[in-house]
């Protein structure tokens, strides 16, 4: 599954400020609650700069307010509308924040997500889960990836799942609605972010840029409010560990000095677990994590997005 441990390439030790003395900035999908939150909270509390990305303006503004009273100055957090789910809110906010070229990108964590739930589908017309937890953050990372070069050394974290252990990769087209299976979706779904991180870290490789994924375990968070068709995976989540256990994965790949220069990887406390014997936790998941896959995975997202992204661009021309 792995692919082995880079060399140590960040040439100054880590930590929550650069040798030049400014504050490295973490870039938070899904960061007003659950474990977004609680990883802007503990990143704050070290001296880093955090930036929620988030989906409701409302929940975004009270969020500022809760993490500013725990920072001695009220620009180290701020927010901007990201909606994921939605590849005309992603390219308003890349185009918002890549506007002051001043604004770096230390740490950017994918971490925005829904769970299961009955068939949806996103403005775009893709299923709602694939669109969140795939599609949206694809399409984010291609449009920071040149802010996230030129602040390197940076870390892009991806939030993955126990469930992607159980994934299969379904390149043909979407089931039936009458067929649709969410928890499939959603383990394809998250066997896809640990897929596309590998993939990613292949193609940064020598720009200072490191690509990970992690498990963060069991947790109980807001997800479960949207998982109407499995109550026993409902109560599994309502009864899981806490956002402060949770986040501690996330915590150590976005603040740690022991993990500079480590890319391609898979985490589960704070862990790697796609070397040795711990990769046999994805068994099953093994044919969808061959070195052909992440290739193919890419180019198969791109197509997809392609008419779509294709059709915002003469949208917005017409606009102007």
């Amino acid at each position: 599954m792995g692919t082995g441990q880079s060399t140590r390439s960040e040439a100054e030790p880590w930590g929550p400020s650069t040798k030049e003395g400014e504050k490295r900035v973490a870039v938070i999908t899904g960061g007003n609650a659950g474990l977004g939150f609680e990883c802007a909270k503990q990143m704050l509390v070290q001296g880093y700069q955090v930036v929620l990305a988030c989906r409701n303006p409302q929940k975004a503004t009270a969020a500022v307010a809760q993490l500013q009273q725990l920072s001695p100055d009220n620009q180290d957090v701020s927010s901007f509308i990201c909606d994921v789910s939605s590849l005309k809110s992603v390219n308003a906010f890349a185009s918002e924040y890549l506007s002051d070229a001043s604004r770096k990108i230390h740490v950017l964590c994918l971490n925005a997500g829904i769970m299961m739930g009955s068939p949806r589908l996103s403005e775009d017309g893709f299923d709602l889960q694939l669109a969140t937890n795939v599609l949206g953050h694809f399409h984010l990372v291609n449009l920071l990836r040149d802010r996230l070069v030129k602040s390197a050394p940076a870390r892009i974290i991806h939030v993955s799942s126990i469930a992607a252990r159980f994934g299969h990769v379904y390149f043909l087209a979407q089931r039936q609605q009458n067929q649709y299976n969410s928890l499939q979706m959603y383990q394809q779904t998250k066997l896809m972010s640990v897929i596309l991180s590998r993939e990613l870290a292949h193609r940064l490789e020598g720009t200072g840029v490191t690509s990970n994924s992690l498990e963060p375990g069991i947790v109980k968070t807001s997800l479960s409010e949207g998982i109407t068709d499995d109550p026993d995976m409902k109560r599994r989540l309502e009864n899981g560990v806490s956002v402060e256990e949770g986040v501690k994965t996330h915590v150590h790949l976005a603040t740690s000095d022991e993990v500079s220069g480590v890319t391609a990887q898979h985490w589960e406390k704070s862990r790697i677990i796609s070397q040795g014997f711990q990769k046999f936790k994805y068994l099953i998941a093994a044919h969808d994590l061959r070195a052909s896959v992440g290739p193919r995975l890419w180019k198969h997202l791109e197509a997809m997005l392609e008419p779509k992204l294709a059709a915002l661009s003469v949208g917005e021309t017409k606009e102007e």
